[in-house]
């Protein structure tokens, strides 16, 4: 019922149970204000008459969805507010002389490269483009595309699973509660 007494209860409710979440995952502000921002923007795209999104390619939707998402997890797991506002500072090339490009090439490794071009192919929906265009064509099946985008998850989570098992130091998310 938390949607049957209006915009303004609606809103507040939605931040609310945001909010709420925040602390369940943990007894710091950094999560109250992953909670906050998180309900904030449900209430900001609820309230907001966005019908241009309409226009807007799906490229972008996802550019502007994943852009929230990450800076919303920045405070979800820092230990500090300064801890996050310097994570912000390096993730949009912000120094304190100027701007500067981070140096990507310290934490690139082979789990990165592989997981980033993965993760980005399946979430552009490229195979699944690729298989519309080869289905009309008559060049392969639905069963292949479906073989070959479950192949590609299954990599991901071996790989990542992998990854996880041989990760040295791998605290408990909920340390801090």
């Amino acid at each position: 019922g938390g949607n049957r007494k209006g915009n303004i209860r609606t809103a507040f409710n939605l931040v609310l149970v945001f909010i709420l979440c925040g602390f369940w995952h943990g007894a710091s502000y950094t999560f109250l204000i992953w909670g906050l921002f998180h309900g904030s923007f449900l209430v900001i795209e609820r309230v907001c008459n966005f019908s241009f999104l309409s226009r807007i390619p799906k490229f972008i939707k996802q550019l502007y969805l994943w852009l929230v998402v990450m800076i919303g997890w920045v405070f979800f797991r820092s230990n500090t507010f300064s801890d996050a506002f310097e994570i912000l500072k390096k993730m949009f090339f912000v120094t304190s002389d100027n701007i500067t490009m981070p140096d990507v090439i310290s934490f690139s490794n082979t789990y990165f490269v592989v997981v980033s071009v993965i993760g980005f192919v399946i979430s552009l929906g490229l195979i699944s483009k690729l298989s519309i265009y080869c289905l009309k064509h008559k060049w392969m099946s639905f069963s292949v595309y479906r073989q070959l985008e479950t192949g590609l998850l299954f990599i991901l989570l071996s790989y990542s699973v992998l990854e996880i098992i041989n990760n040295s130091y791998n605290p408990f998310i909920y340390y801090r509660f």
